[in-house]
């Protein structure tokens, strides 16, 4: 994703990087909760329950936000 997008809290978010413990392909989809503090290359997450840290190039837009 481009680091120029704002993104809201609640968003609807694709995984597209390298799977992590716990990942299911057959679920793709995060919610947005934040940006890390240490700039726009980080995101904090939802997934399935969980609060994980991705990189923003590892998502993109759901669809469903469009």
């Amino acid at each position: 994703m481009k680091k120029h997008v704002q993104l809201s809290e609640g968003q609807k978010l694709v995984f597209k990087g390298k799977g992590f413990e716990g990942f299911d392909s057959s679920d793709p989809y995060l919610v947005f909760l934040g940006y890390d503090s240490g700039g726009w290359t980080d995101l904090w997450v939802d997934y399935q329950g969980k609060k994980l840290m991705v990189r923003t190039e590892d998502v993109e837009l759901s669809e469903e936000n469009s």
